[in-house]
């Protein structure tokens, strides 16, 4: 018999078969998101157009919270609801952090990212 390769939910699946789901592999991060941490770099072009990036294989959480300022700032919502960037850095952390505590697999920081990111296609 072939080894299991993928995890199938069904409404039969024992609470301690999703226990034993392997946690996705959390990303380096510091106590806080800084304002200083929100510089445009050359790969931002990358983040507005291409449909296909794999936020999961960024391991740096300030790079995933940096694409939601990306987004954002190209959007002119930052500047039309005229957000402070102390307080959006204030929020992106808490955010991250509230992902963080339940530890999903899924719903996650990385796939609330990829969320924003793929919205911009839609």
């Amino acid at each position: 018999m072939a080894p299991k390769t993928a995890f199938k939910h069904s409404r039969h699946t024992s609470a301690g078969e999703l226990r034993s789901i392997p946690l996705l592999k959390q990303a380096k991060k510091p106590e806080k998101l800084t304002c200083e941490m929100l510089v445009s770099q050359g790969r931002d072009l990358d983040y507005l157009t291409n449909w296909s990036i794999d936020i999961s294989s960024l391991e740096d959480w300030t790079e995933k919270s940096r694409i939601v300022w990306v987004l954002l700032n190209d959007m002119s919502l930052i500047e039309e609801y005229n957000i402070d960037l102390k307080v959006f850095c204030d929020f992106v952390s808490q955010v991250r952090e509230g992902y963080s505590s339940h530890n999903n697999p899924y719903h996650n920081y990385d796939h609330g990212v990829s969320g924003k990111q793929l919205q911009r296609f839609v």
